[in-house]
């Protein structure tokens, strides 16, 4: 247990390393099993850093195979829906807010973007499909893999702190724009006076109707609090400055992309080269760890 305590500091220090065992020490209480209870959780941690499975670490004698699943399914199915509130929760009021943001905006943005509080894009994750998936096969089709894959939105503040993430749903059938509009609580995290969402060209066409619906809800969103690339017009091309704007809107916009690349990098289980396996309840499971990586990610 040294040596893997010892990797988990090294990787995501100590404020995260407590936000994690916090969270979920506090939801799931007492879990089955040896060792401390804090170094059960530990372990699961551990799991998401080094991308260690069940017969990884039964093989090098650190906890029985049927031990740390029994761990591991109390902790993401179980409570599954607990924790998934609670880091959802955190996630949206910890650490940032409408005001936050529009600071940091005006301070740190780039000039041309001083507006932008924040970030959204889909991130699809392969995963291995089985005859344990919920849906058929070709639901699961990444046209980004070329292979079964997940899709997820995520929404991030300019401190590039993930503050929102939608269901994760099979590739094929679920657009970008289609799961952002099923993202209820967004226009209850963002004040229309103050904040300006960046999206790309993916989402441009169904925003006019989203914007719609949200006035006949109440909000006061309009299209000011949405920017977007210049599209090219049929059969025209860009003019110098149009091009020009939509490379540097790009450049800018990409700090999304630095985060998915972040989180990869300190949890190999979100790495690119990673494969998730497949199970009855993979799409919920797969989005909790997400969740809860994010949450940890804030301090690392």
């Amino acid at each position: 247990m040294n040596r893997i305590k010892e990797i988990v500091r090294q990787r995501i220090g100590y404020v995260a390393t407590f936000i994690f065992l916090h969270t979920v020490g506090t939801i799931c209480g007492w879990l089955e099993g040896p060792y401390r209870n804090v170094d059960k959780i530990l372990l699961i941690l551990y799991m998401l850093l080094e991308n260690e499975t069940f017969g990884s670490l039964n093989e090098r004698r650190i906890i029985a195979r049927s031990t740390i699943w029994r761990i591991h399914h109390t902790i993401f199915v179980e409570f599954h829906d607990q924790l998934n509130e609670w880091a959802d929760t955190c996630l949206q009021r910890m650490f940032s807010n409408p005001i936050i943001q529009c600071l940091i905006g005006i301070i740190e943005n780039e000039k041309g973007f001083k507006d932008g509080t924040t970030f959204l894009d889909g991130h699809d994750t392969r995963i291995e499909y089985s005859n344990l998936a919920k849906y058929p096969k070709r639901e699961y089709w990444s046209y980004k893999y070329k292979d079964s894959g997940l899709r997820t939105q995520v929404l991030m503040d300019n401190q590039e702190l993930a503050i929102a993430i939608s269901k994760s749903l099979p590739c094929a059938p679920n657009t970008d724009i289609g799961m952002f509009k099923q993202m209820g609580r967004i226009p209850k995290l963002l004040d229309p006076s103050v904040d300006v969402l960046y999206i790309d060209g993916g989402y441009f066409l169904g925003i006019p109707d989203y914007i719609e619906k949200l006035q006949e809800k109440g909000y006061d969103f309009d299209e000011s609090n949405f920017r977007a690339p210049i599209r090219k017009p049929r059969n025209q091309d860009l003019t110098y400055s149009e091009a020009q704007y939509n490379e540097e809107f790009g450049a800018f916009r990409g700090m999304i992309e630095t985060l998915f690349s972040h989180i990869g990098e300190k949890f190999k289980f979100f790495n690119p080269h990673s494969v998730a396996k497949m199970s009855g309840d993979l799409e919920n499971v797969w989005n909790l760890k997400l969740h809860l990586c994010c949450l940890t990610f804030i301090d690392s």
